[in-house]
């Protein structure tokens, strides 16, 4: 039995990093998200990263399960805690002197310490099953407490007990032999303790209380050899118990690290409420080229205590946006905010703002523009192109690449053909392009002739109280440096 709370076919799983990711969690700030969804759980942090980056949605059922699911816990924050807490109180039963035995060459030493944790983890099960008598909605939620009860009922609680007590072996070892083609006796099959029979007990002494031997108390080659049967009867329901054990925790380990992910939005949601900021679970479609929102803001800004300026965007069906405008004029933070959005979106989580509506993407990109690094084998143009190049290579149609003040490590003439060119290979091999860029040449030409395809946003010099709102507008050829100077200084 697995919890399937992320996915309702597969398990959560591990997947190793890319570069492409690093630079995402670079270029679009996500650390202080993370921090702020795990505050200082480094392992909840780690799923948090692992899902968002690496695990999200491939279809909008997906996404739909997730979001049934984190409504549902949202809705009984207590009783989430609760099922965490009895995920985690399990995980931590196996205590150090328990992970010794486990190792150990044992089957006699490994069979009693894992009938006592066996007999715990079925006290923790029973517990979880009786969590679930409180009212859940979510597929996730009542399939995963529907198996419990079925599975974890009261007739299987008591012959499982039953089993443990007989495997604590208080009234010895009782089983079938036979003998090898050399003639030494091997065991077959391993029986109940005698004393915990009932009548066939009573029957068994009646019959066999003559048919015994005893090994003399120094005579040390017979209880060496005895011991050895033992061990060897105990080895095969050793094994047999050590994978109940190991299949229980895997359980409540999986259980707790997708709780871990729920966990961790409800707490980022509940920090950006309270500053009395929009959380709205997205309306998620198949296929890319739709981006409507309203009320659309980064986060970022309110965690660390800045104020944040909303922005609606309406780009349905429009695989291509371009942003320009002045500067310090919101449009990276736009892109971040839109950036962000999409991320959380696809992993079946609230998106920062009053409503959005989006298409899945196969695969999120970024091109930002780097500050000067010591560390650059090349010169910072011919980065750019190398980072281009081996997004590129992993693009597919139906990805979203965000690019911002990308090409401009050159001039304006070369910078704005490169740009124009990349931009348009990419949108005609079905790749959606967010494009932040002050290149006049590149955005001018595009709306000359590409127009009517492109959504153009556009930011104001307006005094501060107006200058983050963007809007549809034509490009200028001027950044409103001196405007800007001006106000400032």
């Amino acid at each position: 039995m697995l919890p399937h709370l992320l996915d309702p076919e597969k398990s959560l799983a591990a997947f190793p990093a890319s570069v492409q990711e690093q630079h995402l969690v670079e270029d679009l700030g996500l650390a202080p998200l993370f921090t702020a969804m795990a505050e200082d759980d480094d392992e909840r942090r780690e799923i948090v990263e692992r899902v968002i980056l690496r695990w999200r949605c491939r279809d909008a059922a997906t996404v739909r399960y997730r979001q049934e699911a984190l409504t549902d816990l949202s809705a009984q924050p207590e009783r989430a805690e609760a099922i965490f807490a009895i995920a985690q109180n399990s995980l931590d039963l196996p205590g150090q002197s328990h992970q010794f035995l486990l190792f150990s060459k044992s089957p006699s030493r490994r069979l009693r310490a894992n009938t006592a944790l066996m007999q715990e983890l079925l006290r923790q099960l029973q517990a979880l099953r009786d969590l679930g008598s409180a009212t859940f909605h979510s597929d996730a939620l009542r399939k995963l407490f529907s198996r419990l009860q079925q599975e974890i009922d009261e007739s299987f609680l008591q012959a499982a007990q039953e089993a443990l007590a007989a495997l604590q072996l208080d009234e010895g070892v009782r089983s079938t032999a036979g003998a090898d083609a050399t003639g030494r006796c091997v065991p077959e099959a391993l029986h109940g303790g005698i004393g915990n029979q009932g009548w066939l007990g009573k029957l068994w002494r009646t019959q066999h209380e003559d048919a015994g031997f005893s090994i003399a108390d120094r005579d040390e080659t017979g209880q060496t050899a005895l011991g050895k049967l033992r061990e060897q009867l105990l080895t095969q329901t050793a094994q047999v118990l050590d994978d109940a054990v190991a299949r229980v925790l895997q359980f409540f380990r999986l259980l707790r690290d997708e709780l871990h992910f729920y966990l961790a939005a409800i707490t980022l949601q509940q920090k950006l409420r309270q500053q009395g900021l929009s959380c709205c679970l997205p309306e998620v479609q198949e296929g890319g080229g739709l981006l409507n929102a309203t009320g659309l803001y980064s986060p970022l800004l309110p965690l660390r205590g800045e104020s944040s300026v909303s922005n609606d965007i309406a780009a349905r069906h429009t695989p291509l946006i371009i942003i320009t405008g002045a500067n310090r004029g919101g449009k990276s933070t736009l892109l971040r905010a839109i950036g962000i959005s999409q991320l959380w979106a696809e992993s079946g989580l609230y998106s920062f703002a009053k409503t959005v509506r989006t298409g899945l993407c196969q695969g999120i990109f970024s091109h930002f523009q780097q500050e000067e690094d010591a560390k650059l084998q090349h010169g910072k143009f011919a980065e750019e192109l190398q980072r281009m190049q081996d997004i590129a290579a992993e693009l597919r149609t139906g990805s979203l690449i965000l690019f911002n003040e990308s090409f401009a490590a050159t001039n304006e003439q070369e910078g704005s053909e490169i740009a124009r060119q990349i931009t348009l290979a990419l949108r005609d091999a079905g790749v959606r392009v967010i494009f932040v860029t002050h290149l006049y040449s590149f955005a001018k030409n595009l709306f000359n002739k590409e127009g009517e395809n492109i959504l153009f946003l556009r930011a104001s010099a307006e005094p501060e109280a107006q200058r983050f709102q963007l809007l549809p507008g034509a490009p200028q050829a001027s950044s409103f440096a001196r405007e800007i100077y001006q106000e400032i200084f």
